[in-house]
């Protein structure tokens, strides 16, 4: 076969071949060439345009009217990325602020936690009411506990762990009693574990036969930062130990408030 195709290409350059090849030849030429031609152009044209939003972003770039509508759009609100960065700032800065600007701030997310589409505002929203102490921010939380969105509750979780006052008690019993979700009940039971407070243990104890293998380990976990008992994961021991150690008297406080439909701390009907 090299022979043929050596032989083929001396006839070529030499000239001594029939003319349809010559004419087949020269067509495959102009057809190479022409496809290398448009292949530069395309590579020319896409160094200068991009990729970003097609072909003609560039244009998009410099065209008045699209800077315009652009202007406009911003004007309007800011994007779902925007209000992001923004709130994570928030965040960083807001427990630094003066009381009068942290409520200023605190009413806004009030609305967000309340009112915004989005469950990763909402949840942000949450992160930053954590960081100051106000009634507007305690009511944040009471609506985030009730979000329907499960992340949203977890953020609530982490904010009432960090304050250890009797709201926060209060609704992490709740979320570890009632949430449908075994990652917020388990959030909310970790979160118990700040509690050196006999009603607190003795609700844990309640949980120790619970179905979810998770929720029986974190209420082990709780139950051992809270009495500094070592018993691991050995319910038996921790029914036994809990038996022989708490007063009896200590049982559920019936007049304890707990987490209404709403999302707010009121006291169980049967108690008023």
């Amino acid at each position: 076969m090299q022979l043929v195709i050596q032989s083929s290409e001396s006839s070529s350059e030499s000239g001594n071949h029939p003319p349809w090849i010559s004419i087949l030849l020269a067509a495959q030429k102009i057809a190479v060439m022409k496809t290398i031609n448009v292949a530069l152009c395309l590579c020319v044209f896409a160094s200068l345009t991009g990729c970003m939003d097609g072909p003609f972003y560039q244009l998009k770039r410099i065209n008045p009217y699209y800077m315009t509508e652009w202007r406009k759009d911003s004007d309007r609100a800011p994007t779902y990325h925007e209000k992001i960065a923004e709130l994570k700032a928030l965040e960083s800065q807001i427990a630094g602020m003066g009381p009068t600007e942290q409520e200023e701030w605190a009413l806004i997310l009030e609305k967000l936690v309340k009112d915004d589409p989005s469950p990763e505002i909402r949840r942000q929203s949450v992160r930053c009411a954590a960081k100051i102490a106000s009634q507007t921010s305690t009511r944040i939380l009471n609506a985030a506990s009730g979000d329907d969105v499960d992340k949203v509750r977890l953020a609530a979780c982490d904010a009432w762990k960090d304050r250890k006052d009797e709201p926060a008690k209060a609704m992490l019993l709740s979320l570890a009693k009632s949430d449908s979700e075994s990652s917020v009940r388990q959030a909310a039971i970790e979160g118990l574990g700040q509690f050196e407070d006999p009603e607190v243990i003795r609700n844990l104890g309640t949980l120790l036969d619970d179905r979810s293998p998770a929720v029986v380990y974190n209420v082990t976990q709780s139950l051992a930062n809270i009495t500094g008992q070592e018993h691991g994961g050995n319910v038996q021991a921790w029914k036994n130990y809990l038996g022989t150690t708490l007063p009896a008297a200590v049982q559920p406080n019936a007049n304890s408030p707990i987490m209404t439909a709403s999302g707010e701390i009121g006291i169980p009907s049967n108690s008023r």
